[in-house]
């Protein structure tokens, strides 16, 4: 199969998880390095669908003092009477094509990620780029 993009019925988008984890996060004074880790990896794939897994984790750096994570799951559903698929195939997709499904749930992510943490900490939220921050076009996957 060299083409998914026309096997391809409907993208459905799920969310999938959210945690936020804190560490004597109201004790903590002063500033704190934080590290963005955008995550993008295909979960299964069959001849009905594939699924994509897209998140971020937001994490301190010093002393553990919290982290949050939201994926969302993307599943592509593709049409009947497509055949077989490869994991090549699915892999070739979606790097070429992830900024057309990835930027939907980026933009969601990152404002869960705002709300999640002005509310559960110190009414300051964290702002995060509303897209993914990884680029394929120069990697290899």
């Amino acid at each position: 199969m060299n083409n998914i993009a026309e096997c391809i019925l409907r993208k459905e988008f799920v969310l999938d998880k959210i945690s936020f984890d804190n560490n004597d996060y109201f004790k903590f004074i002063g500033n704190a390095k934080l590290t963005l880790e955008d995550i993008l990896k295909t979960k299964s794939y069959s001849n009905n669908e594939f699924v994509v897994s897209i998140g971020r984790t937001i994490s301190s750096d010093e002393e553990n003092i919290f982290s949050v994570s939201v994926f969302f799951d993307v599943h592509f559903i593709l049409k009947d009477n497509v055949g077989e698929i490869s994991e090549n195939d699915v892999d070739t997709y979606i790097k070429e094509n992830y900024e057309a499904f990835t930027n939907i749930c980026m933009a969601k992510i990152s404002l869960l990620i705002s709300q999640i943490t002005a509310q559960l900490g110190k009414g300051v939220p964290i702002i995060s780029p509303p897209h993914f921050t990884k680029n394929f076009d120069s990697e290899a996957k």
